[in-house]
């Protein structure tokens, strides 16, 4: 070859908006895979931006994603999956009641400093009429995904191993089109009801002065049920290949294409089982979703109390939505994870196809081609094309950010290694982000690093980078959550509210500061992590 083939995973230097991987990062953390990147890019992009046209945010002649590349919602720097966040400050800033700073400040924290926004009420009418229609037709579109995209996913993986080549690349395409589909009903749920419920119902909570947030956000999200079906097989109630058969998709990295989920790889369910089993009866899971639903009745009726009459009706009609929206953020994530898995299974057959011919030196080579490679033609010299990625994956792998979020092109720092302690925290001895839920609790800190949670004992405190639907089973035998990304509605914060576990979110440097083995006080509320002693 006689130029380096372009890398999927820095495709351009050219960076000109602010970026983060606050959200994104907790779907696919660490580095991306070409074939992964192909599955959320694209696909992404024409997902945000439709589900921001549906609730008359975007222009029609808005709709088509930006020439280059590297303008568009999301993108890879060195192989991590990033969220511009102008894009994010547009929707607030054409949105009634609220704006971009204020959008950007509640999903992602903080205001980076020197953004501009641009408020303007040219929307409002188009919004006016679409949003309403969008947020009544919320829960319907869900109705219609999840249960087909159940029935196809269990199709799917089923019938890949027996595919042809043909069959397989059909099959990639197939899940990345259903991947579009759910991402598109998960960000019409996200800025029609999700975002907009949530926010709403913590400012009733402030201004009431009573109320507790988890409580009021519901219960029975689709992440309890795993936690729920593994209790049941702890409990000899379901087999394990039962479990599989239900959340399979779910497992390590399950948002990495290439990653080996619970369908191919159950032991890390083998060891939730397990740990499940020692735990005593009254910490059931079924017991404690039934009593979250009477202290909601009790928690709602507080709030109203505490408000004048002529305030009631309105905050009773949010109250009522709240806990019977917010439970639903999980489900078309579900959906796309599903869809991920088909991808994964029939890669991996096009993978094992061509290796057999010859063309590829190993099977997994097949998440180091892009989607248009393995759908259509191959690269000149896919080899040497395979190696280079590789090669250029393993340079990414290195490196990372040295902040979650920034502009133009990314500051690059080694990657530390995690839980080894003593990273700068200001000499306090204090670790700060954000506190989602509510609860203080001292406790042996867990850094982990291994998501097939091997090392994992029950009632520790969980310290993490980041976490996905997955770790829903390790949670629930912890006795807090302590998580470098994540905000008030991420995986990690909406799963510990559920469960009752104190949770500080957005550490940014907790899997640096802490180790395993360090005595800690989580306070879920102030948001802080006293280290008591070190190991």
């Amino acid at each position: 070859m006689s130029s380096a083939p372009p890398d999927p995973l820095m495709p351009s230097e050219r960076a000109v908006h602010h970026w983060t991987t606050t959200n994104l990062g907790e779907a696919v953390p660490g580095v991306m895979t070409p074939l992964c990147w192909s599955l959320w890019g694209p696909t992404g992009e024409r997902a945000a931006r439709r589900a921001a046209h549906e609730i008359g945010v975007l222009r029609r002649d808005e709709l088509a994603p930006p020439a280059d590349p590297a303008d568009w919602v999301l993108r890879p720097f060195h192989g991590r999956l990033t969220m511009q966040l102008e894009f994010m400050a547009l929707v607030g800033d054409r949105l009634p009641g609220t704006t971009g700073a204020e959008a950007i400040r509640s999903m992602f924290g903080a205001v980076p400093p020197g953004m501009a926004f641009a408020p303007t009420r040219a929307r409002y009418p188009a919004i006016a009429v679409r949003l309403p229609t969008t947020f009544a037709r919320f829960p319907g579109l869900l109705r219609a995904l999840a249960p087909e995209q159940d029935r196809w996913w269990r199709d799917a993986v089923a019938r890949a191993p027996a595919l042809d080549l043909a069959g397989a690349r059909a099959l990639f395409a197939q899940a990345v089109a259903r991947f579009e589909r759910a991402g598109h009903v998960q960000l019409v749920g996200t800025l029609s009801s999700i975002r907009p419920l949530f926010d709403a119902l913590d400012a009733l909570v402030q201004d009431a002065g009573v109320g507790d947030l988890a409580v009021l956000s519901g219960t029975g999200g689709a992440e309890m049920a795993v936690v729920a079906d593994i209790w049941r097989a702890s409990r000899g109630e379901l087999e394990v290949a039962d479990v599989v058969a239900r959340h399979g998709f779910h497992g390590p990295d399950e948002g990495e294409v290439s990653s080996r989920v619970w369908r191919e790889d159950p032991a890390p369910l083998h060891t939730m089982v397990a740990r499940y089993a020692a735990r005593d009866e009254a910490q059931s899971p079924l017991a404690g979703e039934a009593g979250a639903r009477e202290r909601l009745a009790a928690a709602q009726a507080e709030v109203l109390a505490a408000l004048p009459r002529r305030r009631r009706p309105a905050a009773a009609l949010l109250l009522r939505l709240a806990a019977a929206r917010l439970p639903l953020r999980g489900v078309a994530k579900r959906s796309f994870l599903q869809a991920v898995d088909a991808g994964r299974a029939a890669a991996r057959r096009a993978g094992a196809l061509l290796e057999a011919d010859g063309v590829l030196a190993a099977a997994d080579d097949v998440f180091l081609l892009t989607g248009e490679e393995l759908c259509g033609a191959l690269p000149d010299g896919v080899r040497e094309v395979v190696e280079h990625r590789r090669q250029r994956r393993a340079a990414h792998q290195r490196v990372e950010p040295a902040s979650s979020s920034w502009a133009g092109l990314p500051e690059l720092v080694p990657v530390a290694a995690p839980g080894a302690g003593g990273g700068a925290d200001g000499g306090s001895g204090v670790v700060r982000g954000t506190g989602v839920s509510a609860g203080v609790v001292e406790g042996v800190a867990r850094v982990v690093t291994d998501p097939s949670f091997e090392d994992v004992e029950p009632d520790e405190v969980l310290v993490a980078r980041t976490t996905d639907p997955s770790w829903s089973s390790i949670m629930f035998v912890s006795s807090a959550l302590v998580v470098d990304l994540g905000g008030a509605l991420s995986h990690a914060a909406v799963v510990a509210r559920e469960l009752g576990v104190p949770c500080v979110v957005g550490t940014g440097n907790g899997t640096s500061v802490l180790a395993t083995g360090d005595r800690v006080r989580v306070d879920g509320t102030a948001g802080t992590v006293e280290v008591l002693a070190r190991v």
